[in-house]
């Protein structure tokens, strides 16, 4: 860049910001968006803003090799707009004395200190007439069509073909998709007005409050089991259970619907839930008592009243719950998992013992079963 252009570009900014300071007391023109020292990851960008109809505005867009002049023209409904493409780095536009400035974050480096990085809708189709119209009213009849024009939902079930726009949940939330997403900017992921977490709170508060005890939910939040808008699967999971607790735990994913324990988990087709409650904030999850022997209590009331009395400690001391039907839910340390699980001799254990003087040892095979 030579001293010549240098001097030139100097001068330039020096005119255009000053003509900003001078003209912005009495400027006709709002800008609406981008917010300003806003940091984008987009290449192409569009402001918009709000003057009388009619009004041809003058504006400038500051480059590092240059400054490009342009002017347009304010729609009838009184809003104007034009689709800018940036270039890496800081870019500076006045809009008849209204400044405002934006960093282009492509990777090359960190975004610097004081700007605030901002997700911008549409990514590269930065313009206001691909979702508006021209009395700036969105096409296809509104919310959801105008969105679903792009964005595709359909059941992700083989099993269930359900049209989403006759699912409960699509069209008492997700239909009106402003009511979680800002379209045009967000700091948020996925153009969320809050914080990722926080919409499914608005309706969904007790729920909430329960699940952040659930691994999952640090990982992703409510998103990690489910799907926002339609899945076509229950509860809106991203796949049936038990395949979605079996992405994360591996606890009965051995298991069939001929072996899984309990058996009513199977009948009523809650799986995993028949005992856990994912939402809940008790210990393990447990979906209706305080403990897991209590839990255990609720369907083996023989075993617990008449099997070891005051000597059971715990039923998890020698039972895993996740073990199949058949194993006598023998916790995997013991050598014996169930009758024809075993190796040659599995159904037999080697018994010692010391006679009464403590000098000779009595060696005895018994029978271990203890169906």
């Amino acid at each position: 860049m030579t001293f010549r252009f240098r001097f030139q570009l100097l001068t330039a900014l020096v005119v255009i910001v000053g003509l900003s300071f001078a003209s912005a007391a009495h400027s006709s023109v709002k800008l609406l968006f981008p917010p300003f020292k806003a940091a984008v990851r987009s290449p192409y960008l569009a402001v918009a803003g709000e003057a009388e109809p009619g009004t041809v505005i003058a504006w400038q867009h500051i480059k590092n090799d240059g400054v490009v002049n342009a002017e347009l023209t304010t729609a009838l409904t009184g809003i104007f707009s034009v689709a800018v493409e940036l270039e890496p780095g800081t870019n500076q536009m006045v809009f008849d004395g209204n400044f405002v400035e934006v960093f282009y974050a492509d990777g090359s480096g960190p975004i610097p200190q004081g700007f605030f990085e901002y997700r911008a809708h549409p990514g590269d189709i930065s313009a206001c007439e691909d979702c508006h119209d021209t009395d700036m009213s969105l096409y296809d009849g509104g919310f959801p069509d105008v969105c679903l024009a792009c964005h595709v939902v359909v059941s992700q079930n083989p099993d269930n073909p359900e049209d989403p726009l006759s699912n409960s949940h699509f069209n008492a939330v997700s239909k009106q998709c402003n009511n979680c997403h800002d379209y045009h900017y967000s700091q948020q992921e996925k153009l969320l007005k809050k914080e990722s977490r926080e919409p499914c709170k608005t309706c969904h508060p007790t729920k909430y409050a329960g699940a952040q005890a659930h691994d999952a939910y640090e990982e992703g939040g409510c998103a990690a089991c489910h799907e926002s808008h339609f899945s076509g699967f229950p509860k809106n999971l991203h796949m049936g259970t038990p395949d979605i607790c079996h992405e994360c735990h591996d606890q009965a994913s051995k298991a069939t619907a001929n072996d899984f324990h309990p058996p009513s988990a199977v009948a009523s087709e809650k799986w995993c839930m028949e005992c856990h409650d994912p939402h809940s904030d008790t210990p393990l999850l447990l979906a209706s008592a305080s403990s897991a022997d209590s839990l255990c209590a609720s369907c083996h009331t023989q075993i617990t009243e008449y099997g070891h009395g005051d000597e059971l400690e715990s039923c998890t001391n020698c039972h895993d719950p996740h073990k199949k039907i058949g194993s006598s839910l023998l916790s995997s340390r013991f050598s014996k998992e169930g009758c024809a699980e075993g190796d040659c001799g599995a159904c037999t254990v080697v018994v010692a013992e010391l006679d009464r003087e403590g000098d000779d040892v009595s060696v005895k095979a018994i029978n271990s079963c203890i169906q």
